[in-house]
Order: structure tokens, then C-alpha cells, then sequence
């Protein structure tokens, strides 16, 4: 009995994409595919917090740097439409738990010199989570036998974790007068003497962009894409403990709204197709969220947060990514 329950497995795993193919044959115009992939992501997200000195003019206090490098990743891309009409759904997963570079905690804490960095803490930086989900519509246009374009509008949510711990650093606020952090009077803790963040980073954007196809001799072929961002928000929640065992902490939370082209991102990617049903990819792609401001909130002993009038958040976001895939053309490559 088990012998057979393995060989009827094997017969469906075997047959079940050349019973896919069959069905999407007879779809005529409407085409399919489905891209898994794998990757790394290396990059780094910029926390900031900034003093109001007047309406149109404000200071640097605090800065952290969130590594992503390297970022393991995975998922797929889920592409269908209509003649030249198209609709992709793509999904990717961060591995989580994996250590990813360092966090740098670094403050301008000297009234008397603002460009005086008084602390700077580094910490072993720890993803939990990663997640980007996009939805992209748009047409192809074929201009040539070997070019093709494809204008495209997109929705895309990223999310971003991190733990940061086993802190060291130098600390110049703690003598008096203040003191550089690289001075030889500041003060020293040792690595696990300084307590842990918390930091997690959500991002909303739309895109508005385009895409260029090549095909090349010998089955290969070029695509390459550039989007900008019309409008996207930004939220990120900061928890600094304040003991080591995290008994204890504060909350922040930071708000960036309507920013206006705020957002670039570009891809460039090569495919062999080994045959009329799959393609073997290799794809480079990056991104840049310049720096923007908002407001910034700490959460009181009511679990509500309250604005800092006198305060100013601010984000930024830097990643390179390269990716291995496969696609499978569903009923064979239009």
C-alpha cells in the first residue's frame, strides 16, 4: 500500500506541470507564468530625530542606522493577463532570526556645540521580520521584433524588524563639561552593559514607471525598469529598554505622510530561456527612500501616544538586491 501511495506521488509531481501546460494551451490570449526566486538583500535604514529650532530650521540629536547586510531572501512573482495587458503579484519573505550587520546609535546631546557627537553604541543587529508584497498593472507595447516597453502603475508594502543587542559604546554626555564620544574622558561600557532597541519600519508607496525588454541572440534577453514614487507613507515604533532583562522600556513612534516623490527604485535583469516553458534569471535590482521628516510621539503610561511638539522624526532607506529565479511559462512562452 505505501509502495503505491509513493508511486502515485511521484506520477502526480511528475505530470502535474505538463497537465498545467496542457490547460494553459488552450487559453489562447491570456498568458501565465510564475517566477520563485532567491536572493540577498544588503542595505541600511536611517532612524533620525531632530530638534525644532524655528519653523524653517531644526538639529540633528539623535541617528541610528539599521543594517540589512546581508538580508537572505525568497519568494515569487505571480504574473497573468490579457494579449498585452498584464498584472503581476510578487511577494518576498525575509529569513528571520539571522544576525544582519550592526546597529549604530550615535547623539548630539551638547547645547553649547551642536556639532559635538557626544555618544556613539554599537549593537549586534538581529532581522525578525521582512516582508515586501507589490501589485503592478500595465500594457506592452511592442515596437520592435527585439523591443519591447511596458509603462506600469504600482502599489508596494515593505515592513522591517530588528532587534539590536549586546550594545558597547562611548559616552562624552556623561562627564561634565560634555565631552566627544572619541575623546579619551568618555566614559566606556562593555559589549551586553547597554540595553537593547527595538525597531520596526513600515512603508506604503505607489510607483509610476516603465520597462524596457531586449531579446538578444542565442535565447537571451534584457529587461530593464525604472519607477519613481508619486506619494508614499512611512511608520516606524522604536522601543528603548531601559534595563538588559527588557522589563522595562519607552516607546516612539514616528509618522512620515503624503511625501511627494520621495521614492526611486531600478531593476535590470537577464534571462536564458532553456526552453519554450522556462526561463533562467539573474536580476539586480536597488532602491532609495531619501531622507524625509515628520512628527514623532511617545507612548505614555496610558498606551497612548503623544506628539513632541518640539521634535521632528526622519527616515531614509538604502537597498541593493541580486536574486537567482526561474520562471515557468504556463502553457509555453506567447
Amino acid at each position: 500500500m505505501r509502495n503505491k501511495f509513493l508511486v502515485a506521488a511521484l506520477i502526480f509531481i511528475t505530470s502535474s506541470p505538463l497537465f498545467a501546460q496542457g490547460v494553459f494551451n488552450r487559453l489562447g490570449d491570456w498568458h501565465f507564468s510564475i517566477e520563485p526566486h532567491i536572493g540577498y538583500t544588503y542595505g541600511q535604514i536611517g532612524e533620525y530625530v531632530f530638534n525644532k529650532i524655528s519653523s524653517t530650521d531644526d538639529r540633528k540629536l539623535s541617528e541610528l542606522q539599521w543594517d540589512e547586510k546581508p538580508v537572505l531572501t525568497f519568494g515569487a512573482d505571480l504574473c497573468g493577463g490579457y494579449k498585452d495587458i498584464f498584472l503581476q503579484i510578487a511577494f518576498t519573505k525575509g529569513m528571520s532570526s539571522q544576525p544582519c550587520g550592526s546597529m549604530e546609535d550615535s547623539d548630539w546631546m551638547n547645547n553649547n556645540d551642536y556639532n559635538m557627537k557626544t555618544t556613539r553604541s554599537i549593537s549586534e543587529n538581529t532581522l525578525t521580520s521582512y516582508t515586501d508584497v507589490s501589485a503592478r498593472a500595465g500594457y506592452t507595447f511592442h515596437i520592435l521584433s527585439w523591443l519591447s516597453l511596458a509603462p506600469f502603475a504600482e502599489f508596494e508594502y515593505q515592513y522591517r524588524e530588528f532587534s539590536a543587542n549586546n550594545a558597547y559604546g562611548w559616552y562624552g554626555n556623561k562627564r561634565t563639561p560634555m565631552v566627544s564620544w572619541d575623546d579619551p574622558l568618555a566614559i566606556y561600557y562593555a559589549a551586553g552593559t547597554l540595553c537593547g532597541i527595538d525597531y520596526s519600519h513600515m512603508v506604503l508607496a505607489t510607483f509610476a514607471g516603465g520597462s524596457a525588454r531586449l531579446e538578444l541572440p542565442h535565447n537571451f534577453s534584457i529587461k530593464f525598469s525604472l519607477a519613481i514614487s508619486p506619494f508614499l507613507y512611512e511608520e516606524a515604533k522604536d522601543t528603548h529598554y531601559k534595563k538588559i532583562d527588557k522589563s522595562s522600556s519607552t516607546q516612539y513612534l514616528d509618522i512620515i505622510q503624503a511625501v511627494w516623490f520621495g521614492s526611486l527604485k531600478s531593476s535590470l535583469a537577464v534571462y536564458c530561456a532553456l526552453n519554450r516553458y522556462f526561463d533562467l534569471g539573474l536580476t539586480f535590482s536597488a532602491r532609495a527612500c531619501w531622507l524625509h521628516k515628520g512628527i514623532t510621539a511617545t507612548k505614555n503610561s496610558q498606551g497612548k501616544y503623544i506628539e513632541q511638539s518640539n521634535s521632528k522624526s526622519g527616515m531614509d532607506l538604502y537597498e541593493l538586491n541580486m536574486r537567482l529565479s526561474l520562471v515557468w511559462h504556463l502553457g509555453g512562452r506567447r
